[in-house]
């Protein structure tokens, strides 16, 4: 379960700041939390949507986490949308280009509540850290400066013997999983399980989608937004059609290659959904609104935040325009976040929760008269 997520001189984003998931004490719905004992108000949001102008740091967050995820699992797994990304410092001020892009993360295995970091300069790992809280006090497993390793007690292992296998580039968190290593192996799993989805269909999705039966809940889905797929068949050539409603009803079968780009799109973000929603585990969407209609949007918010069909305690993170969504009765107040470039060209990541507002306000109304900021200037 994700707790907060943070970055620190990488792309736009010059001082450190985070994207917490932990539910503040607002009296807003709570239908929708899952309980986290490990949080440290006993509850999380199952998502969180990010609003701000273009340009403004949005797709640097997920960014942000793709490459955090990338490093641990020593891949360059890209992204639906084809992208790399890679870690790089801000480069609007000189006192800043030289020193280390941050990455931390707390998250939830189990009971026990984590703290992982690292700082990567030049494609080296300039310090890596994990901390476990089993109850209210943290204990150190590990701490890296440089090649540098020191170990707590609680780390179980042949620490050592690892540290000396583990290259400049690669942190030790990596090398040790990849060793079998028991507690850390743990650890990087939690990265491994996470999804990205960009704002743009790969197109080889159409193939790989075609290849497999989809999910029974995927199709009743499309039928539930009226996408005007009702069903799908199995080709004896392999692979399947959709069945799109045709004139007087009728059925009409089409190649995924002649799927609309959106409507593809939508089937990469629901395979993806309702595999994280079985396994309990983070979906990444830069850009929940391109290329589908608000109430497909929505839907798909709803399924993290309904406790029906979210019971492993999946959760969502995404980046919109859409300010319909504002209005979800789904969606409470510290679900809301902005990214805004301040004067320098850095980007400011803050909650709807430090504004002032109060239950049953219209968000959207006042979004777009610019009370919240994060919209281009001079819109309001």
């Amino acid at each position: 379960m994700l707790l907060r997520f943070s970055v620190e001189n990488h792309l736009s984003y010059r001082e450190r700041k985070d994207l917490v998931l932990e539910a503040s004490s607002l009296k807003d719905t709570e239908e929708g939390l899952i309980a986290c004992d490990a949080a440290y108000g006993g509850a999380v949001v199952p998502a969180v949507l990010v609003y701000g102008a273009n340009g403004s740091g949005k797709t640097g967050l997920i960014g942000a986490a793709s490459v955090m995820k990338d490093l641990v699992m020593q891949s360059r797994a890209r992204t639906v949308d084809g992208a790399h990304p890679s870690p790089g410092p801000f480069l609007l001020d000189a006192a800043w280009s030289g020193k280390p892009s941050g990455f931390e993360i707390d998250l939830v295995i189990g009971a026990i509540r984590y703290h992982y970091g690292l700082e990567v300069r030049n494609g080296t790992i300039a310090s890596e850290w994990l901390y476990e809280f089993p109850k209210a006090h943290g204990r150190k497993l590990f701490e890296r400066d440089g090649q540098v390793f020191e170990f707590g007690r609680w780390l179980k292992g042949q620490n050592r013997a690892l540290s000396r296998l583990t290259r400049p580039d690669s942190p030790f968190l990596s090398t040790a999983a990849h060793a079998g290593h028991d507690q850390l192996s743990r650890v990087q799993r939690y990265f491994g399980n996470m999804a990205f989805i960009g704002p743009a269909a790969d197109p080889e999705v159409p193939a790989r989608l075609a290849a497999d039966e989809p999910d029974a809940r995927v199709i009743e889905f499309l039928k539930s937004v009226d996408a005007g797929i009702v069903g799908y068949r199995s080709r004896d050539t392999g692979g399947i059609e959709l069945a799109h409603r045709g004139r007087g009803g009728k059925a009409v079968y089409l190649d995924m290659d002649r799927e609309s780009s959106g409507a593809r799109r939508l089937l990469v973000i629901l395979e993806r959904v309702f595999r994280a929603l079985d396994g309990g585990h983070p979906v990444f969407i830069d850009g929940l609104d391109a290329g589908l209609h608000p109430h497909a949007g929505e839907a798909v918010l709803r399924l993290f935040c309904c406790p029906r069909s979210n019971r492993n305690g999946a959760q969502l993170v995404a980046t919109t325009h859409d300010t319909h969504l504002m209005k979800s009765p789904v969606l409470r107040r510290d679900q809301v976040w902005f990214t805004e470039k301040n004067p320098d060209g850095a980007t400011d990541l803050y909650p709807l929760t430090v504004l002032r507002t109060r239950k049953g306000d219209n968000l959207e109304l006042g979004y777009l008269q610019g009370r919240y900021g994060a919209i281009p200037r001079g819109a309001s």
